[in-house]
């Protein structure tokens, strides 16, 4: 009897606790289709409410918005709905799809807040991962109100060089991005960049390779603060597909803008937002970009080119991993 007792109390606490964590991720998720659906839950934080059934298994948690006359409740871990356009009880889904799918937006922001606490306190600055070897993806690139879109491989990733291939979907010319660095008191510091671009038979007098030469070589975006900022001068070399070797320097400044959850065709991400500024030896922008890198990857999910006005003349998104 004793140990009949026991069990009883054993079960009896595990389900208090579910029924504790699935009204905590109710209210999640109502809070949030509050915000979403505002003209249909209504009044706005509505309280939440308990019906106890035969068993445990049978309560239900839910809301009632009396304006609207629409019932929201969840029972069995499964979310119902009365009330409205719904002339029947409806079954909407499970909860955990619920809160996996549709509540993801909380959980980066919940990543972005522990973030700041880490980059506030002790350790004022937030280091990057490497975008790994062999991580491929699929971006859509607009510019004139035209959509291309490319496939990005990472061939190498690694503390001396860095190689990425870009395929045109549409024509299947490659270009390619290589980065030399080197490691110094635990930083990756950038030396050189080149870009290897595609030249198709008809073109003529188009930049076939360009060379960025970082004098200092600047942090490789491994490691940033909230209030980072960097500056130095690049060597640019430029070759043709005629062969014309053309060579001038550009002031290159850069910095931390924010963190914060952007979306993209891929999904949303919790990212640090960094600017980049090009600047010829006249004080011409020749380059202005604002670039989403993710936090978990390394990877910018998010890119865009700005003219000299700060209008944006080109967007690159990622549309999805592959």
């Amino acid at each position: 009897m004793k140990k009949k007792a026991i069990y009883l109390f054993f079960f009896y606490c595990i389900s208090i606790s579910v029924l504790a964590d699935n009204a905590a991720n109710f209210q999640r998720l109502m809070v949030k289709a509050e915000i979403d659906f505002n003209t249909l839950f209504l009044p706005a934080h509505s309280p939440t409410l308990y019906f106890s059934g035969a068993t445990s298994e049978e309560d239900w948690v839910f809301r009632n918005y009396t304006e609207t006359g629409v019932l929201v409740g969840i029972r069995k871990g499964q979310v119902y709905i009365l009330g409205g356009p719904w002339s029947e009880v409806t079954l909407l889904g499970s909860l955990i799809s619920f809160i996996k799918d549709y509540i993801g937006y909380d959980q980066i922001a919940e990543k972005i807040a522990i973030l700041k606490k880490i980059t506030t306190e002790d350790n004022p600055c937030f280091k990057l991962p490497l975008v790994a070897t062999g991580t491929r993806y699929l971006i859509d690139v607009t510019a004139n109100n035209r959509v291309t879109q490319h496939f990005v491989k990472y061939l190498q990733s690694d503390l001396t060089r860095s190689q990425v291939t870009t395929t045109s979907l549409k024509d299947g010319l490659v270009a390619e991005i290589q980065k030399k660095y080197h490691l110094e008191q635990d930083l990756l510091l950038l030396d050189e960049l080149i870009t290897k671009l595609p030249v198709s038979a008809t073109a003529t007098d188009v930049t076939k390779e360009i060379v960025y030469q970082y004098s200092p070589a600047i942090d490789n975006l491994q490691k940033l603060c909230t209030d980072s900022t960097w500056s130095t001068d690049v060597n640019v070399r430029r070759i043709d597909d005629r062969g014309n070797d053309t060579q001038f320097k550009l002031a290159f400044s850069g910095e931390v803008v924010r963190m914060e959850s952007v979306t993209v065709p891929a999904g949303q991400f919790a990212t640090i937002v960094v600017n980049e500024v090009s600047e010829s030896d006249e004080g011409e922008v020749v380059g202005n970009t604002r670039s989403w890198f993710d936090i978990q990857t390394g990877v910018a999910v998010k890119v865009e080119e700005r003219d000299e006005f700060g209008e944006v003349t080109q967007t690159i998104e990622i549309n999805s991993f592959q």
